[in-house]
């Protein structure tokens, strides 16, 4: 409960914070709305009082109806303003717009390991939907609010009409409160048993539409089978839903029939009352109003309560994540002639996984060198090209320019084995937020083979979004290009032309060969091609250095390199 409460506290904070005015209009609007009904009531009583005694004069009677039908259309005006257009297109999508980007730039903060937890990917993911429910639970707590100062005033005009009429009142209102209280226990339950159906059928629904699933789900034939398994999901999902709304069918019309007990108990009182003349004709109309208004008050405080449990159960997730802890990362801008790693003892497993991807590498990288890493798949080379990056935390010590475990370099590109290409134009793609000369970017179009590019170099990428299409070899290019492009002086290359066919391939080659010169290089590849024009060559086997030289070091010692080379050299000859 206190966890709860506390997370209340904080969505309030944080609205004030993200959007000061948007809140405080929230604020006034709503308790603006919870006052005019008071003021409505005392109207309609002095408007009774009149018409009761009415003695041929028209203007106070007329005034009265005049005021009284200005203030429920202000009430209604306000309303429907506020609700339907201001709070909906305006609040909400600017605090929505402004938590992303906190939400996002924390995203930013954890690092590449964090991501290869199961749990975080998730968690991420509902951090991301349960942001926007953040200005949600503040509209209900101030709803709660001005709904409470409603009731007493309510309350308050009975009080001064009949004490005794709170007897009637209490009775019946109380069957509406326990049935909004059992409503919102039996959606909470549901919520949490429908929520692995939900998720499966979602996942279905994702192989069934999406064009990334469509080939293997052709080939294969296995439309009938997922989706047969979207309409088992969704089977139990709606079964689940049938179920509980049975049950609140019957809890409800059973309270429902109560509250009929106690709203006649309560008019009929009241008629009683007002027949023995304790109570006026306009008390008697305004009590009859306000029980109405009561009532009605009573059920949408108690919906609040619940709608405020619902959406603390949905921000919770938001709350989980921002809570984690984000490592310190020194981001320190090098030159070149500072950069050297060395590695000792260097160690890692990746979640869930049984055998250590890395086991007590010793490497040092000197500055200006060119090192390749090879290997068979699974060796461990993309992992340790990621190690140095700082994207995984090994065990063992990892020293970049004599510093202990500061392997987090911005002075750094990066060319991956998956290349992604953004919903931007061909030039954003390439230089993704970094100042990059236009002259620049259409010589390493021309020079990397993709001159065809240079006239649509302003055209936007993705065919889905009313751009332009490219080849998986095209975007690789892109991503060679954006690599080098970049001012950096340690450059990592995993797999940079694995989509290339071998002729383009040789001519990206000269051209790295030259971008090489004055950097710390680190290239992981299963081709050789590179491997003669390397300082030094790393060849890893089950996570460990099996060999370490240069190319006529490890030619002459006739191990796993050398068959590395003499049977790629077989299939070009």
């Amino acid at each position: 409960m206190k966890m709860k409460h506390n997370m209340i506290g904080r969505c309030v904070k944080i609205c004030f914070q993200t959007c000061l005015i948007d809140s405080l209009i929230l604020m006034f609007v709503t308790l603006l709305l919870g006052i005019l009904p008071l003021f409505s009531i005392l109207v309609y009583n002095e408007m009774i009082a009149k018409i009761s005694t009415y003695s041929g004069e028209m203007n106070q009677i007329a005034l009265s109806i005049v005021f009284y039908c200005i203030i429920v259309f202000v009430q209604n005006s306000v309303y429907n303003l506020y609700h339907h257009y201001y709070l909906n297109f305006h609040s909400l999508l600017h605090f929505e717009k402004k938590i992303r980007a906190d939400f996002y730039k924390r995203c930013n903060g954890f690092r590449l390991q964090e991501y290869l937890l199961p749990e975080m990917v998730n968690g991420t993911k509902r951090a991301q939907f349960a942001s926007i429910n953040i200005f949600r639970v503040y509209q209900i707590v101030v709803e709660i609010g001005v709904a409470i100062v409603g009731i007493v005033g309510i309350m308050g005009i009975i009080i001064t009409i009949e004490k005794r009429l709170l007897f009637f009142l209490c009775f019946s209102i109380l069957p509406p409160i326990f049935d909004t209280m059992y409503q919102v226990l039996q959606r909470k339950h549901l919520l949490y048993q429908n929520t692995q159906s939900q998720k499966e059928a979602e996942e279905y629904v994702k192989f069934l539409t999406q064009p990334e699933h469509r080939k293997e789900i052709d080939v294969m034939d296995s439309f009938s089978f997922l989706l047969s398994k979207w309409k088992e999901a969704k089977e139990c999902f709606i079964l689940r839903e049938k179920n509980v709304l049975k049950k609140q069918v019957v809890v409800s019309s059973l309270f429902q029939v109560l509250q009929l007990i106690g709203k006649i108990g309560a008019y009929a009182s009241t008629t009683i009352l007002f027949i023995n003349s304790q109570i006026t004709l306009a008390q008697y109309s305004v009590t009859i109003y306000t029980f109405t208004q009561i009532t009605t008050q009573f059920q949408n405080l108690f919906s609040l309560f619940g709608h405020l449990t619902d959406f603390s159960v949905m921000v919770e997730p938001y709350f989980r994540f921002v809570d984690k802890e984000v490592a310190d990362l020194q981001l320190e801008k090098e030159t070149n002639d500072d950069i050297e790693f060395k590695l000792s003892n260097i160690s890692y497993t990746y979640p869930e996984a049984k055998e250590p991807a890395l086991k007590n590498i010793n490497l040092t990288i000197k500055k200006g060198s060119f090192v390749s890493i090879v290997g068979s798949n699974g060796s461990g080379k993309t992992t340790l090209s990621k190690i140095l990056l700082g994207f995984l935390s090994p065990t063992g010590t990892l020293c970049v320019n004599k510093k202990e475990n500061s392997s987090y370099l911005k002075d750094k590109s990066y060319i991956p084995q998956q290349f992604h290409c953004f919903a931007v134009s061909i030039k954003d793609n390439i230089q993704l937020g970094q100042e990059v000369e236009d002259k620049k970017i259409e010589d390493g179009l021309v020079q990397i083979g993709l001159e065809e590019l240079v006239e649509l170099k302003n055209e936007r990428y993705g065919l889905e979004f009313g751009g332009m299409e490219l080849s998986g070899g095209q975007k690789q290019c892109l991503a060679i290009l954006r690599g080098i492009l970049k001012e950096s002086s340690v450059l990592v290359l995993d797999e940079p032309t694995s989509a290339i066919d071998p002729l383009q391939e040789s001519e990206i080659y000269r051209l790295l060969l030259e971008v090489f010169q004055g950097k710390t290089v680190v290239m992981v590849s299963h081709r050789l091609s590179l491997t003669q024009k390397s300082d030094v060559i790393v060849v890893l086997e089950d996570g460990e250095v099996k060999e370490i030289g240069n190319h006529s070091q490890l030619m002459k010692l006739q191990g796993e390199y050398a068959n590395m080379w003499s049977r790629q050299a077989e299939v070009y000859q």
